[in-house]
């Protein structure tokens, strides 16, 4: 990784050349920041660059991220907003990552790419991770909402809050609005031939497809369940001439509100797309009441094998969603699993859930495509005493002491209530 020096003209604040490692004592460190492509940087071929403010101070600070709009550089939220300002006011990290490209429509090489730039704040500066933020405007909106609801992993850096400036949340149908650009989406999506962006890989870069006619959201494509326990708020103008984007935003805030999740919708008169219709002031200052809190229950969605809260997913088929909802009972000691799909595996984090393995502990599990899945409990130092299946004894399970963890294996995706005594 290399640092390159930027110099801003912050009201009363030396300006200060950037080094690799920041000196202890500064006022200000200001950096931008070039993390290669290939095997050695980013894993994606692309090189990732972001421009990021770090205040000087001992304790840990929050961490804004801010998503570019279509077709510039991270350069977009120094030059377009306020963020850099009044991050630096609070006293407040702030990173605007490229993404990979300045053209990625929330591809995976823009969401690898994006994740390298947060994993570099967190190992170089203090971030409290219970509040990290991302605010974006249009394709930049789309891309901190997938982001959010793409990496849940509470070990790596999770969002608290999200502001969505008119993203674009549903790609499938970008595509259809937007044919001056659908060679952007054939790239990233598809083999670069006219008309071959893949509308399963597009679906995996959204937040859901919905019917442009009904404005019926596909409930099997549905990330934005993936946000149940954090508040996001949109924003868009009256009259943005993107209308397809007015549309996305509206059909997201009505599903946000029918599932429950703390959602607010502002739209205000106006008829530009454009940054300046959102106040950095009053956006900033509504994320800073926002701490992240992770939930005892959710409603899942996998696209890929990763960690979700305390549970890391094994998919049996790449290519397509793996749903699966989940509670935790504390006091009865119990994970209850239900309506689980295109699961080979689901590992846990036994003790991170608030589970206790020196206690009897309960697992319900049922599946919803009759399935089989492995249940894989980490943090088990010794082996049982009895384990039962349907309050029968069971020798369907393996504990490996090295690993710490108790698999127990199901053989069908039936209802069954196991039972482990220590």
């Amino acid at each position: 990784m290399g640092g390159t020096g930027g110099k801003l003209a912050l009201p009363g604040v030396i300006d200060k050349a950037a080094a690799t490692q920041p000196q202890i004592g500064e006022s200000l460190f200001f950096y931008t920041v070039t993390i290669p492509g290939g095997p050695t940087g980013t894993q994606t071929g692309y090189k990732e660059r972001f421009m990021l403010f770090a205040p000087s101070q001992q304790k840990p600070c929050p961490l804004l991220v801010v998503f570019h709009k279509f077709g510039v550089s991270e350069l977009d939220a120094w030059v377009n907003t306020q963020f850099f300002q009044e991050a630096w006011a609070r006293g407040w990290h702030i990173v605007a990552p490229l993404s990979a490209s300045g053209v990625h429509f929330g591809s995976d090489p823009g969401l690898i790419n994006t994740e390298a730039a947060l994993e570099y704040m967190t190992a170089n500066f203090n971030v409290r991770a219970d509040r990290i933020y991302g605010v974006g405007f249009s394709m930049g909106g789309g891309m901190a909402l997938s982001y959010a609801a793409r990496h849940l992993d509470p070990t790596k850096p999770m969002f608290a809050a999200v502001v969505d400036h008119t993203g674009g949340i549903s790609l499938n149908d970008t595509y259809s609005n937007e044919v001056g650009s659908q060679f952007i989406f054939d790239f990233w999506f598809g083999d670069g031939m006219p008309g071959s962006a893949d509308p399963w890989e597009m679906t995996a870069a959204s937040m859901f497809d919905f019917n442009s006619s009904t404005l019926v959201v596909d409930t099997t494509s549905d990330m934005a369940r993936n946000l149940q326990h954090m508040p996001v708020k949109i924003f868009r103008v009256q009259d943005d001439p993107l209308g397809y984007l007015r549309v996305q935003s509206d059909v997201l805030a009505t599903h946000l509100t029918g599932q429950g999740t703390q959602t607010k919708y502002e739209v205000i008169p106006g008829m530009t797309h454009a940054w300046s219709t959102l106040s950095d002031f009053t956006t900033i200052n509504w994320l800073s009441k926002k701490t992240l809190t992770l939930p005892l229950s959710g409603r899942t969605l996998a696209d890929r094998d990763a960690s979700y809260f305390y549970f890391t997913v094994q998919q049996t088929l790449a290519g397509a969603f793996s749903p699966f909802d989940w509670d935790l009972d504390l006091p009865g000691n119990t994970l209850t699993v239900t309506d689980a799909a295109n699961l080979t595996s689901l590992e846990v984090e036994t003790v991170e859930a608030g589970l206790d393995p020196l206690s009897v502990l309960r697992v319900d599990m049922t599946t919803a495509d009759g399935g089989a899945v492995e249940y894989v409990l980490r943090d088990w130092a010794v082996a049982p005493t009895t384990v039962t299946r349907d309050a029968l004894p069971s020798v369907a399970f393996v504990h490996d002491a090295i690993g710490m963890t108790l698999t127990l294996q199901e053989t069908d995706g039936g209802n069954h209530l196991w039972e482990i005594t220590p």
